[in-house]
């Protein structure tokens, strides 16, 4: 019913991340955010929330969970989630705060941000750290904030390679050399800057002592090493839960 559906988010994602009526429901409200442009945001910003909140997926959407004896029962917890009453929800919440300042937003390349940056600025660097491109956990929200979709495919329901934006963050053998150069540029504009990145060693083949090593070429390092809990992302070198606890480094770096 839903591959035959002429809405984007039933067609790709019903059956799937969604059930079929969380799915109709997502594109019917997509259909019809308000004209009004700060509205609009609003009311984007929130179906965006409550469809994260609502899929059927282990923390991030790079697959859905499967109708198998061990996942079923979350996926059918998951597709019993109230989308109508989770947007209410953010909605409500996003609409009681608001900045005292207007601010922007930009996407970007973070080298070419960096470049553009003085002394007066400040940046907040929360670099990749997995070994798999991000583009392939976040693909189902990007649908929704556009409210277009493509062909997909594979049992992450994923869009057309072309479509999957790469970063050198999360290879390997180019991970470490990207950090180098946006650091350095950050310290050659004389940018305060602050950078946090999980402690142990990463699927993209960098540590918090191996960012801070990088840094302490170009900055003074103030370091503090904080107890929280991260995605995985699908596998972190030793099982594939989808959070576990970790120690996270931040660094102050000074020019």
């Amino acid at each position: 019913m839903c591959s035959d559906s002429p809405w984007p988010i039933t067609r790709a994602y019903g059956g799937h991340y969604f059930s079929p009526k969380q799915a109709l429901s997502i594109d019917a409200l997509r259909a019809t955010v308000p004209s009004d442009v700060i509205e609009r945001k609003a009311a984007l910003a929130a179906l965006i929330c409550a469809a994260s909140q609502c899929a059927a997926a282990p923390g991030h959407t790079a697959q859905p969970f499967q109708p198998t004896k061990g996942a079923a029962k979350f996926l059918f917890e998951a597709w019993r989630r109230d989308v109508w009453g989770h947007v209410e929800i953010a909605l409500t919440e996003i609409c009681s705060k608001h900045a005292r300042t207007v601010g922007r937003a930009e996407v970007s390349d973070a080298q070419s941000v960096a470049e553009r940056l003085t002394s007066a600025d400040l940046a907040f660097i929360d670099p990749p750290y997995s070994g798999v491109h991000y583009s392939r956990f976040y693909h189902v929200l990007e649908t929704i904030a556009q409210g277009t979709c493509g062909e997909v495919s594979g049992v992450g329901r994923y869009p057309d390679p072309s479509k999957r934006p790469k970063s050198d963050f999360s290879l390997q053998t180019k991970s470490k050399a990207a950090l180098d150069k946006l650091l350095a540029t950050l310290s050659e504009r004389r940018v305060r800057t602050i950078v946090t990145f999980p402690k142990e060693e990463t699927s993209n083949g960098l540590s918090g002592p191996i960012v801070q090593g990088v840094a302490e070429s170009y900055f003074d390092v103030t370091e503090k090493v904080v107890n929280g809990r991260f995605s995985t992302l699908g596998g972190n070198l030793e099982n594939r839960k989808a959070r576990i606890p970790a120690y996270e480094v931040i660094l102050v770096l000074s020019p």
